[in-house]
């Protein structure tokens, strides 16, 4: 092998290896507390018609509506969360979606 190709195997298998070691995003670890302070009384706390975010299962069933992403990504025409609050970092939104993406681990 000459050594271009050589090097762009070794840039391959790093390139594989590192995305093995991404862990998967997991409520308990990433979400619980991005969303917590969401599961207030006023906002998306027990009985709220929307949805809520007081436990894993109700935070997967808020999290599967398709209003979902678009409010927190402060999109057109979807009515902005938090309500009255500052939009969620980036880096947030990027770890929310991927937990929805991986299957909503718990």
């Amino acid at each position: 092998m000459n050594r271009i190709s050589i090097s762009f195997v070794f840039l391959f298998l790093l390139g594989v290896i590192a995305c093995e070691s991404i862990e998967p995003v997991s409520y308990n670890t990433d979400i619980k507390d991005l969303l917590g302070s969401c599961g207030n009384l006023y906002c998306h706390g027990p009985g709220n018609e929307i949805g809520n975010t007081i436990s894993y299962e109700s935070t997967v069933e808020f999290a599967s509506n398709p209003k979902f992403l678009p409010a927190i990504k402060h999109e057109a025409n979807f009515s902005p969360m938090p309500k009255g609050g500052d939009k969620l970092s980036n880096e947030a939104i990027e770890l929310i979606e991927r937990w929805i993406q991986e299957g909503m681990a718990e």
